[in-house]
Formats: C-alpha cells, structure tokens, sequence
C-alpha cells in the first residue's frame, strides 16, 4: 500500500463520511497493482477513520425532514452499507415518521385535503419523498393544526 492511497483516503474522510464500500470505489481507480484496498479500509475502520454506522446516522441527519425512512433506506443500501447498520437507522428513522411527514406536508400545503383530487395529490407528495402508505393515511386523516 502507498503512502499515497492512505493520504488520500484520509483526505477524502476529513472532508465528510463515506459508506466503506463508496469509499472503497473510489480508492480502487487511485490504486496500483500492489495496493490492498481492504487492507487499508480495515486498517481505517479498527483505527475509527471510518464508519458505516457514522456514515449512515449522518445520512439520516441529512435526509432528516424532508424523506422517509423508505427513501433513506434506499439511499443506504444504494452507497453500499452493511444491512445490520441499514436496518439500525432506519428503524430509528421510523420512530417520528407520522411528525416529519406533516411538517413535510405543512410546507407545501397549507390545508388538509378537501377532496379526493388534493388527497391523492398530498399523498402522491409524501409518497415521493419516502414516507410509506400507512404514515400517510394517518397524517392525511389527520386536520392540520396550526
């Protein structure tokens, strides 16, 4: 392993998390024939450089308001993230689902659905942005209160 794949993969972490396998994509087109990729990931995570779990509670972060957990669950497991730390944050994304889907839904809308036209609009809405079919009947039944 060169010096040079380790500065840069530790370059690449000082700027922001990285799924092991999204890390391990981009070091392999920066690597040479003698380079061990894993090794220096395994080196990173028993080091604590690196951190899927860390990765995966910042993404939740990030995503917080506007998504549901179905679409954050899709944005782990399409950067490559252990199912183990996938099914850890989303669960707990999960936990206040119906709350940041009415405050998603408080944004746009201004008032609760008066037909069916605008109900299936708001929920074409929240369906878009990740939250599942049973958080938004619950939030679409319930009146807005401002």
């Amino acid at each position: 392993m060169t010096l040079g794949l380790r500065s840069r993969a530790l370059s690449m972490l000082a700027r922001r998390e990285y799924a092991r396998a999204e890390l391990k994509k981009k070091l392999e087109t920066h690597a040479g024939q003698d380079d061990d990729v894993d090794g220096l990931l395994d080196e990173l995570e028993r080091s604590g450089y690196l951190s899927d779990a860390r990765f995966g509670e910042q993404l939740a972060r990030r995503h917080g308001g506007r998504h549901g957990a179905l679409k954050l669950e899709q944005a782990l497991r399409s950067r490559g993230v252990t199912e183990s730390v996938v099914e850890s944050v989303v669960a707990a994304a999960r936990e206040d689902e119906p709350a940041r889907a009415l405050a998603v839904l408080r944004r746009k809308y201004a008032a609760p659905p008066e037909g069916m036209d605008e109900w299936a609009r708001q929920a074409r809405y929240l369906r878009n942005r990740g939250f599942g079919l049973d958080v938004i009947r619950q939030v679409l039944r319930t009146p807005f209160e401002l």
